[in-house]
């Protein structure tokens, strides 16, 4: 794009399969179409909202420039991903970003997610001073968060496994 421009102005809600057998190359007419009428006693398209909120851990997988992320930052930046994920927290974190982050320090997922949150208040326009480093950690252990990781496939393979292995890490706590 020459331009900057909102997330609004470019994104398209689409529809995704529950089903990883689903391959072969469709139109988005013929994927609309789908979504519109899907085959009888079989629901091979969904809405991504309503994915989102039956799943507490979901993969998307896709070509490059199919729009995962500009699903999950649109689901992410909204109110949306809130009210479907039972208001859990939305963070929003780039692996790329984050391999880049491990390769000067050890610094673990669970860090960068309370870094994000922390983050992301200190530009709201009241302050939260109760919600230090402990308490953030706190709440990502009750669940309250839903931790949006996107870019696998971004991440330099020298620093895949720390990455790999820092995603089970954050899931296991």
């Amino acid at each position: 794009m020459p331009e900057a421009k909102s997330l609004d102005s470019v994104y398209v809600p689409i529809g995704l399969s529950k089903d990883l057998r689903i391959r072969k190359k469709k139109t988005v007419q013929q994927l609309l179409a789908e979504l519109e009428r899907p085959e009888q006693g079989v629901q091979y398209i969904s809405k991504a909202e309503d994915i989102f909120s039956e799943h507490d851990r979901i993969m998307i997988w896709g070509q490059a420039g199919a729009g995962k992320t500009t699903l999950l930052k649109n689901l992410s930046c909204t109110t949306s991903l809130y009210e479907i994920t039972q208001r859990k927290i939305p963070i929003f974190i780039a692996l790329a970003d984050y391999a880049r982050l491990l390769e000067s320090d050890e610094a673990d997922l669970t860090e960068a997610v309370i870094r994000e949150f922390q983050q992301a208040l200190s530009h709201a326009p009241q302050s939260y001073p109760g919600l230090d480093r402990d308490a953030v950690f706190a709440y990502l252990q009750k669940g309250l968060f839903f931790v949006v990781l996107d870019g696998l496939d971004e991440v330099p393979t020298k620093s895949l496994h720390d990455v790999q292995n820092n995603i089970a890490i954050l899931f296991d706590s």
